[in-house]
């Protein structure tokens, strides 16, 4: 049974390691010049960088589903407070939690 579950997980490392972009082979690829310092860092970076895009893509499409009444060309200027209203409650909301979380994990 331990060996068919280990050629079971290593065949789905392989799998997954074939659909692996072109970009994920490069920076590993690339590690090897970098110090782990400086691939932690740079990774940190990374995932920052895509938790922003999703955080302004989920609250582009929450405020737009909840401000745009007539989508045109331009906003009026009720959709435009709406749209400027809604954001900073998703950036507050986001902060909120965000100081919550590291609160919790300073006080384990």
């Amino acid at each position: 049974e331990g060996a068919a579950a280990a050629a079971a997980e290593g065949g789905g490392v392989r799998a997954h390691r074939s659909r692996v972009s072109g970009i994920a082979w490069r920076r590993d690829a690339s590690m090897a010049d970098m110090n782990a310092g400086q691939y932690m860092n740079e990774l940190k970076a990374q995932v920052n960088n895509a938790y922003a895009q999703e955080f302004f893509a989920t609250v582009r499409e929450k405020c737009f589903e909840k401000c745009i009444s007539k989508p045109g060309t331009s906003l009026s200027s009720g959709d435009s407070a709406c749209v400027a209203k809604c954001m900073d409650r998703y950036i507050d909301a986001t902060q909120l939690i965000s100081r919550a979380v590291v609160q919790q994990l300073q006080n384990q």
